[in-house]
């Protein structure tokens, strides 16, 4: 039944009732060292809200090949998620965080909702391949077979998930307003993409429609229409984009066409080599740019978007279908990248 189904669901990824506290010791050496590295990121910026808060207890996240790939922790405030954690089983380190929900929770009830055909009556498992690969599986009881769901970026469902919702109304509350960074320093580009992209999500529109919102807002106001849906459209189309897949030449082409069409000559996107400091340094230069990871069997190849940095080599990326500013360990990813891209202006 879907209600049985539901409600499992939010018991594996919620865990609103095994928590522990931020100031009190856990039992296992795992949980003792993600809760060290919670309490180093809760000291600086918008992420001192998860003080004093609770942990949940830690949820096991596999491959596609079944194999344990990461933890997931929420930190809770009460009942509701105001952060999580990422982990890598092979070192105990976090590899990404973000204020707000994972894609685990409330966006995941409703994508099962929206397709309760496909989930009714299967054993779900949840998967994580990797960066920007947020998977679920649902494998039939009896025959075992199993279909692997690219959830975040099915554009044949419309949904619309407030993800960090909870989390800005307690740093309304906490009155933290510092746009310091995590990790005590770095720079993060503000306006990237911070419209929820409902309708079309192939990732690669979705990114470029990301840059061009920022640009839209730092001086060139022709780059988008004020409809999100018909500027990807219009994207989909210079780039060629098909049943979600855009090659990476066709992504540059594409955007390089799009910008010509009503700033000619102003901008121009191109490679970076791919490295921390790349990022760095375009952050730096007030420039978000594109980040393509390695094509996966059953997710393809994503476009994110970085806008931000952090020490320690951390960089920030912007996915699309939240809003959720998510933090990433460059040197866990860096095997996962396939290219960077920049996007400059006043050519």
């Amino acid at each position: 039944m879907l209600k049985k189904l539901v409600l499992l669901l939010l018991v594996v990824t919620l865990l609103t009732v095994s928590t522990f506290s931020l100031v009190f010791a856990m039992d296992s050496t795992v949980d003792k060292n993600v809760e060290a590295q919670i309490k180093n990121i809760s000291n600086y910026g918008e992420f001192m809200i998860w003080n004093g808060e609770k942990i949940s207890e830690r949820i096991n996240l596999y491959n596609s090949d079944e194999q344990l790939s990461a933890y997931l922790y929420n930190i809770l405030h009460g009942n509701k998620i105001i952060g999580y954690v990422i982990v890598d089983p092979k070192t105990d380190k976090i590899v990404e965080y973000a204020l707000g929900q994972s894609p685990y929770s409330d966006y995941l009830s409703e994508y099962i909702k929206a397709k309760s055909d496909k989930f009714n009556n299967k054993k779900i498992t949840l998967l994580y391949d990797g960066p920007s690969n947020y998977g679920v599986a649902a494998e039939d009881e009896k025959s075992k077979s199993k279909e692997i769901f690219d959830f975040t970026y099915d554009s044949s469902v419309k949904l619309s998930v407030d993800t960090t919702k909870d989390a800005k109304n307690l740093l309304k509350t906490k009155n933290i307003t510092t746009s310091v960074t995590a990790l005590s320093s770095g720079k993060i580009l503000y306006n990237v993409g911070i419209e929820q992209v409902v309708g079309n999500r192939s990732c690669g529109p979705v990114a470029a429609y990301n840059l061009l919102y920022f640009w839209a807002h730092n001086g060139y106001p022709k780059l988008i229409t004020g409809n999100a849906d018909n500027d990807i459209a219009q994207l989909t189309k210079d780039m060629g984009t098909t049943a979600g897949a855009t090659p990476f030449l066709w992504y540059k082409n594409g955007l390089n066409q799009y910008t010509n069409r009503v700033y000619y000559g102003q901008f121009y996107t191109g490679d970076l080599v791919t490295s921390y400091d790349s990022i760095k340094n375009e952050v730096n230069n007030n420039r978000p740019g594109t980040v393509l990871y390695l094509l996966h069997p059953y997710y393809g190849s994503h476009y994110v978007v970085f806008m931000g940095y952090t020490t320690n080599y951390w960089y920030v990326v912007h996915y699309g279908w939240n809003t959720n500013d998510v933090y990433r360990d460059f040197n866990y990813d860096k095997s996962y990248i396939s290219n960077l891209a920049y996007t400059i202006w006043g050519m």
